[in-house]
């Protein structure tokens, strides 16, 4: 006569499936059967029942029975499929048990119940995750279980859809890391646009105390024409604006840098040197674009080899010219710009430059500011506000998030 089993083993889901199968509703379920006393030994039928209480109930699914089951010093191992009954609700296991007597599961003779219901463990119930109701408050189809091409994310925060933060030391390591990868074309490895006044496409801010760090950083390879970073529009900076190259006489140890001029106006610069004539005279004819680009221009003359007190601009830039250029379009030939020295020793070399405004159709479509007035949320606001002995609250970019980071981060 069959007692009560005195140990039922894990439940887990059926991870003894042939490799590279789907996971399918199946369990793997060992247990421990013990007769008068001992531990069993043989053949026997085992029958299986689900059902939503440990007491009475309701069965749930069907009645899964398997004939000769090999249990040895009383231990035992099934596999059972009751289908998809694991939705999240507590599942008792009922168990009958008879010795192997030659009878088929059509026929229970013999067959005793044993007691009491097994109430089963959470892993079966992991079968139902990927199409739960709720996690974490939020329905099943905020998660996604394949990744769509293009992956587009939309909502509304005060801070951000998606962060990356990297905490690693390692050189190169990114928070979030955009790659183009085709051979040809435009592509981008990071584009943003923003539709407000005050917003901003990609903004990077470099919060490290020391080091050599950057807020946003491009790399272009391609040898054909590409940029590491392009603005399609403005481009600003609070800070200087430099170029940066291995330094030419410590390449490994050292960076050379050169500063962009500033100036409260947009000004395009052309330089060269010419030969005096015999007259002492030159033309000089600037490029075929100039007067489409341009306005108001400036020059400057440096005699070489020795003092011309008398060398001047003779001739300067035609103004008919330069007006005929700021309304002409695409094609056609461009009004022809060029200036005349004079007054120089003949065979002789001058230096030159010319300075001008630039006057292209996105200048002067948009203009360019000098002075503006901050909008909206910016007032009030600055753009460093230590150099101002204000609060880091008072920062345009102030991040809590990131100023908490850095506060952790900081050395003692």
């Amino acid at each position: 006569m069959y007692i009560k089993r005195t140990l039922i083993l894990n439940l887990f889901l059926s991870a003894m499936a042939v490799a590279q199968m789907p996971l399918g509703t199946a369990f793997t379920y060992q247990g421990r059967l013990q007769g008068n006393g001992n531990p069993a030994n043989g053949l026997h039928d085992l029958r299986f029942r689900l059902y939503d209480a440990s007491v009475g109930g309701a069965q749930v699914g069907s009645t899964v029975c398997l004939d000769n089951v090999s249990v040895s010093n009383g231990l035992f191992t099934v596999l059972l499929d009751f289908g998809a009954q694991f939705a999240g609700q507590q599942r008792f296991l009922e168990v009958d048990v008879r010795a192997d007597t030659g009878l088929d599961c059509s026929n229970l003779t013999g067959f005793v119940i044993l007691t009491p219901r097994q109430a089963l463990t959470a892993a079966p119930n992991a079968l139902f995750a990927l199409n739960a109701d709720r996690l974490d408050g939020l329905d099943s189809t905020a998660f996604l279980q394949s990744i769509p091409v293009p992956l587009t994310l939309s909502g509304t925060s005060a801070t951000h859809i998606i962060r990356g933060e990297n905490a690693s030391t390692a050189n190169n390591s990114s928070g979030v890391r955009g790659a183009c990868t085709a051979a040809t074309g435009a592509g981008f490895g990071l584009y943003g646009t923003s539709v407000s006044m005050s917003g901003r496409g990609v903004y990077g801010a470099a919060t490290a105390a020391s080091g050599i760090i950057y807020g946003v950083y491009g790399f272009a390879t391609a040898t054909a024409s590409g940029y590491g970073i392009y603005a399609n529009g403005d481009f600003g900076a609070s800070g200087t604006k430099s170029f940066r190259i291995d330094h030419p006489d410590d390449p490994a140890n050292k960076y050379l840098l050169h500063y962009a001029a500033e100036s409260p106006e947009v000004i395009n610069f052309y330089s060269g040197k010419v030969t005096l004539d015999a007259a002492g005279e030159a033309v000089v004819e600037l490029p075929r674009y100039f007067a489409k680009i341009n306005k108001d221009p400036r020059y400057t003359l440096t005699a070489m080899g020795a003092p011309m007190p008398m060398l001047h601009v003779a001739e300067e830039i035609d103004e008919a010219a330069l007006s005929a250029g700021a309304v002409g379009g695409p094609g056609g030939n461009a009004p022809v710009c060029r200036f005349r020295i004079a007054g120089g020793v003949r065979g002789a070399k001058v230096s030159w430059r010319v300075d001008a405004v630039r006057n292209d159709a996105w200048v002067r479509t948009r203009g360019a500011p000098v002075e503006t007035e901050k909008q909206d949320l910016e007032r009030g606001t600055y753009q460093h506000p230590e150099l101002y002995g204000q609060p880091p609250e008072r920062g345009l970019d102030f991040q809590p998030e990131t100023e908490r980071h850095v506060a952790r981060v900081a050395p003692d």
